[in-house]
């Protein structure tokens, strides 16, 4: 008798068991999201000389996702892919673990790093720092002379740059550290001044040092066009 209670007893147990098993799986099942969209990748350069790279979803209505891994991202993504992402959703930021299976690529961005690039500088500030500590003639000593010549000698030659600087212009906001902010205001400033912002595949930002922000420049891992922002140092 005594067996057979113990039989039952352990045959509750593991039923027990299996249900809250499968209540969990489940639970975990409907809080997964799958995701797509355009992939953009920024490498952030802290004041403190740290680093660190930061991993955007754009999804077809412009929405954007922050993508954070819970150890290191795959090595091979790139911005401008077509991915497909499967993680826990919570606001705008999407939980991933770093396994293959919740990173797909379904297209990958053709190769856009040989030839001459095509570059537009544009100088902003804002309408509470409206500084300029730096001439159009300036920028365009250091981007298409000394950094262009840098470029040139360390891709044999391969790589180049050539375009023009714009500015200053000031922008009808106050200063931010929100770089996906002041991009998107800096491309409808100077396209409302009759800049063709699609003619170049580079563009870089470059703005009064704003000593709030952690960072002190940033720029897209590839992406056509890329971004550069300049926090006051050139």
């Amino acid at each position: 008798m005594e067996l057979k209670h113990a039989r039952y007893g352990v045959i509750a147990m593991v039923l027990s068991f299996l249900l809250l098993f499968f209540q969990n799986m489940t639970t975990a099942n409907l809080g997964k999201k799958n995701l797509e969209g355009e992939l953009e990748i920024i490498h952030v350069d802290n004041r403190d000389s740290s680093s660190k790279y930061l991993y955007y979803l754009k999804g077809n209505n412009k929405e954007r996702t922050l993508l954070k891994f819970n150890n290191k991202a795959p090595t091979t993504l790139r911005t401008g892919a077509q991915i497909k992402v499967q993680g826990e959703l919570s606001g705008n930021v999407l939980a991933l673990d770093s396994s293959s299976g919740s990173v797909q690529v379904l297209a990958s961005p053709a190769p856009n790093t040989f030839g001459v690039q095509k570059t537009a500088v544009f100088l902003v500030n804002f309408q509470d720092n409206v500084v300029q500590p730096y001439t159009v003639s300036q920028l365009n000593s250091v981007v298409f002379g000394e950094a262009n010549n840098f470029i040139k000698e360390n891709s044999f030659q391969q790589t180049s740059m050539s375009g023009n600087v714009f500015g200053w212009y000031t922008l009808p906001m106050a200063q931010t550290c929100d770089f996906i902010l002041i991009r998107d205001q800096v491309l409808q400033t100077v396209a409302a001044m009759g800049v063709d912002v699609n003619a170049y595949q580079r563009h870089i930002i470059v703005f009064p040092k704003n000593s709030t922000c952690t960072w002190a420049g940033l720029g897209t891992v590839g992406g056509s066009p890329s971004t550069a922002w300049l926090n006051g140092l050139i």
